[in-house]
């Protein structure tokens, strides 16, 4: 039904759909004009809600929050268009206003505050101008804090307002660990926060190059936790087990070889609020979503394989009178147009809108005869090569000329950083799991 309401808005505003917009991360609630509202839930019991709309205090989080009630919500898409496109918008009939203009009728018709309404447009603009924030080349140490959320029924992850796309870290090497440095780390696995703070004051005071390690190790600790004061972060669990940070984007990239180690750990159910105004919870399902949105993800292939899978059955239904009168001429016209194809051979051109940006498709196969009437085709393939040749190859007659090729098409999604991690941190909440992991670590 989305899909379907935002292509008809396409269609109103004269667009294609992959240029329509982004969807804005938050679900906006309208309708908090009323001060006292009574609604009825599914059941028929009546709910009154008490000064909807106005700051209440909050006592646990000890900042102000408005309550989120309203009688409607509105998805948003938002894009920041350059002149040719303003003038294409004002040429088809729509205009351009301050708010100074419209904002008073434009927040009586969602029947929001005024204030509500300039500071959803300073969002929406900011969240036009962010870009994709992929760390760089370097180690990490992250937080990875998940929440039980009692409304959706699942988990939320903590992540920072500036970039819900990235969990919360900071940086700790700009190469990878060498050996030795993963050795020590591997140390810690399975320790709490305040348990390898503990470890590290407890061996401190030599000057050997390991210890300078440890000793550096323990001062980003600090400055994670600095940057994520949760209390439950000091009862997160370390893992030793280095991850990519960009999902299946690493090895394509030489600037993107980020690697992080994070402590896991899952916040009590009851304890909802956040010690800091930078930090948010989002589903973990839409952080797993972001980390598969980044640029060069080999799941981009995956998705345009499942949406031509889906969609390629797709095809414009053949006029029934149309059909009916050619088959009626068909005795007289084979006998002046011999080689003329059959009613049943031909293909009537279709324009499906909904088939357009899932697959890149080339003009040249467009204009084949083969494809002439399905644009969208009934097989996609698509394969990966990679040759590579030694340059000390010989050039000896039967020999081994050093020549390698890799194929393969990818068919199923791969887990992504959050489901590794994910992974160890319910591991880590299995008590005996855990103590082997402890005496693993004692031993090395």
């Amino acid at each position: 039904m989305f899909c379907v309401t935002a292509q008809d808005i396409a269609r109103s505003m004269e667009t294609r759909l992959q240029d329509l917009g982004q969807l804005y991360e938050d679900v906006l609630t309208t309708g908090t004009l009323l001060s006292r509202a009574i609604f009825k839930d599914g059941q028929g019991k009546i709910i009154i809600a008490s000064d909807v709309g106005v700051p209440q205090k909050d006592v646990e989080a000890g900042n102000n929050n408005p309550v989120l009630f309203g009688r409607g919500q509105l998805l948003v898409l938002t894009r920041k268009v350059n002149k040719e496109e303003s003038n294409r918008l004002q040429d088809i009939g729509y205009r351009f206003a301050s708010t100074n203009q419209i904002g008073d009728h434009l927040a009586g018709s969602m029947q929001i505050s005024r204030h509500d309404l300039n500071g959803l447009i300073v969002r929406l603009q900011t969240y036009c101008e962010k870009r994709v924030t992929i760390p760089q080349a370097g180690t990490y140490i992250a937080s990875f804090l998940l929440q039980p959320s009692p409304i959706l029924r699942g988990l939320d992850v903590i992540v920072s307002k500036v970039s819900p796309d990235r969990l919360p870290m900071v940086k700790f090497l700009s190469h990878e660990p060498t050996p030795r440095q993963l050795r020590i780390l591997s140390t810690f696995n399975g320790l709490t926060l305040d348990e390898c703070l503990a470890r590290i004051s407890s061996v401190s005071g030599s000057v050997s190059e390991d210890e300078s390690f440890t000793e550096k190790f323990r001062n980003h600790i600090q400055e994670l936790f600095a940057q994520v004061p949760e209390p439950a972060l000091r009862h997160a669990t370390f893992s030793s087990q280095q991850l990519d940070i960009a999902h299946g984007v690493s090895g394509q990239n030489e600037a993107l070889k980020a690697t992080l180690f994070a402590f896991c750990g899952i916040k009590e159910v009851y304890s909802q609020s956040l010690q800091s105004e930078k930090l948010q919870y989002i589903p973990l399902s839409f952080f797993k979503t972001n980390l598969r949105s980044y640029p060069g993800c080999p799941d981009h292939a995956i998705l345009a394989h499942e949406n031509h899978k889906e969609f390629s059955s797709l095809f414009a239904p053949v006029d029934e009178s149309s059909v009916s009168g050619s088959n009626a001429g068909a005795k007289w016209a084979s006998i002046f147009h011999p080689k003329r194809r059959s009613t049943s051979e031909t293909t009537i051109p279709t324009d499906n809108s909904s088939e357009k940006g899932l697959v890149h498709i080339s003009q040249t196969s467009l204009d084949s005869p083969i494809n002439a009437g399905t644009p969208f085709g009934g097989i996609m393939v698509s394969q990966e090569v990679v040759i590579s040749q030694d340059a000390d190859a010989s050039q000896i007659e039967l020999q081994d000329m050093g020549v390698r090729s890799q194929a393969g098409v990818g068919d199923c999604e791969q887990l992504t950083m959050a489901d590794r991690l994910l992974s160890i941190t319910t591991s880590f909440r299995d008590p005996h799991a855990r103590m082997l992991a402890k005496e693993h670590a004692v031993r090395r």
